[in-house]
């Protein structure tokens, strides 16, 4: 049995800018569609409200290369945009070092 299902089409933008040889620094912006399929018809998070199917997420963030070995990236998302009265959304970063 399928239970829940989520669909997402999306696309993201950027531009890479090269500060040397190895440090860059890219500003992305991007937006999902996105559809959710619940077999009970409500929504899948336990004490969620009952929402529309379908929504629209905006993305955005800034991806560096520190060095060859150090990378990070900061990124935000707002969610609900297509929603009646709910409206989400998160900030989050990561650092990545290879060695």
């Amino acid at each position: 049995n399928l239970d829940s299902a989520i669909a997402i089409a999306g696309f993201q933008v950027g531009h890479t800018t090269f500060l040397d040889d190895v440090r860059t620094v890219e500003p992305w912006l991007g937006v999902n569609a996105e559809w959710e399929f619940h077999s009970t018809g409500a929504s899948g998070i336990a004490g969620s409200p009952n929402l529309d199917p379908f929504d629209i997420r905006v993305l955005g963030g800034l991806n560096t290369q520190f060095s060859q070995s150090v990378s990070g990236t900061i990124k935000a998302d707002i969610a609900g945009l297509a929603r009646s009265g709910y409206l989400t959304g998160g900030i989050g970063g990561q650092i990545a070092v290879r060695f």
